[in-house]
Formats: C-alpha cells, structure tokens, sequence
C-alpha cells in the first residue's frame, strides 16, 4: 500500500487505533520518503528500509523477508550465503 505520511488526511487502522496518514507513517517508523515498511500477516512490523532502493537489491530484501531469514541472520550474511 502507499502511504502520504506529509498529510493528515485519511483514516487508518493499525491495531486498536484509528490514525491519520501521517500517525500511521510516524508509528511504522518512517523518518523520510520514500521508506518501505514490512509488517507480518498481523501487522507487526518486522523492519523498515529507508530511501531509494535500486532493483536489484530491493529484489534481494524481499526474498530476505518473504524466506524468514531476517528471523535469525542479518541481511549481510543472507546476501553473502545467496551469492556462494
């Protein structure tokens, strides 16, 4: 989903609460834009990427996410055990 977190338009859940576009953008950690936030299936987020992300690196973050490596080993070492 895309967010505009420089405005307090619009009504969103996350959890119990309702918040404004720009709550929302501050509660999952968004400190600048662009920044992608990945959450779990409840919407407990696991991290966020700050910045513009070039393709081939944002296709290797999302394989670190989707395969649950982030659970027990940094991206760095994913990336190093991906490439042997």
């Amino acid at each position: 989903a895309r967010l505009n977190g420089d405005t307090e338009d619009g009504q969103h859940r996350l959890g119990k609460r309702t918040l404004t576009s720009s709550q929302l953008a501050s509660a999952l950690g968004a400190r600048g834009y662009p920044t992608t936030v990945f959450l779990q299936p409840d919407g407990t987020p696991i991290g966020t990427l700050p910045g513009f992300i070039d393709r081939s690196t944002f296709l290797q973050v999302l394989q670190y996410v989707s395969s649950d490596a982030y659970e027990d080993q940094s991206f760095q070492t994913f990336v190093s055990s991906q490439t042997k």
